[in-house]
């Protein structure tokens, strides 16, 4: 994921002006110190870089899967959409993941998470249930890699004047941390918005994930 060059994540969005939220699925991390000591070390050496935004920690997030805007979803749909993921996530085990130190990406300083597998299958049943739920074949792509689905969390996002990728790089070797343990016990909907500097939510739905292993 590691890039050379670095561009602006915060082009121009047309479908998100005039305050327009979505209803997105994500990872959240509320109450996982040791995630935030991590990422907060890593974005101390960051912060003297003009071109980036750094995250705050009650906005870390893993991106799952995007849903639909709110003013395309009724009430009714939404509430037959909550439903399905409840009852998938009843049969989905909490999952361990290994957060590395980040690395500067295309347009952001992103902390890989690993493995991908049981996200990548959380991701696929979670997109059948979503599509079946709300009867259509389409579901609200968020931002992804150039090679698609890639499990991560932004510490920080690039913005003009994008720093040089090998200068974050350097500052990112500069802290000696090991990679952490992280385990997610939940699967949020959260009804995002972006804004000029940052992705934020204003409501979250979180589905337990109680499944045995």
């Amino acid at each position: 994921m590691e890039a050379r060059s670095m561009v602006n994540h915060w082009v121009e969005a047309p479908e998100w002006l005039n305050g327009r939220q979505l209803w997105a699925f994500y990872l959240t991390f509320e109450g996982a110190s040791a995630l935030h000591d991590f990422a907060a070390a890593h974005q101390s050496r960051l912060a003297g870089f003009d071109g980036l935004d750094l995250v705050d920690r009650r906005w870390l997030h893993l991106t799952i899967q995007g849903a639909a805007f709110t003013d395309q979803m009724e009430p009714e749909s939404y509430e037959l959409l909550v439903r399905a993921v409840a009852k998938l996530t009843l049969q989905e085990p909490a999952i361990d993941l290994v957060v590395q130190r980040p690395r500067p990406s295309r347009d952001a300083v992103v902390m890989q998470a690993i493995p991908s597998h049981p996200l990548d299958s959380l991701r696929d049943r979670l997109r059948s249930a979503a599509t079946a739920a709300l009867g259509t074949d389409e579901l609200y792509a968020l931002p992804e890699p150039v090679g698609g689905f890639n499990p991560h969390i932004t510490v920080a996002y690039v913005r003009p004047p994008e720093p040089q990728a090998a200068d974050v790089a350097a500052a990112m070797e500069e802290v000696a941390l090991p990679d952490i343990r992280v385990r997610v016990p939940h699967l949020s909907l959260v009804r995002l918005s972006r804004g000029t500097s940052d992705w934020t939510w204003d409501a979250e739905e979180r589905f337990p994930l109680s499944g045995s292993v």
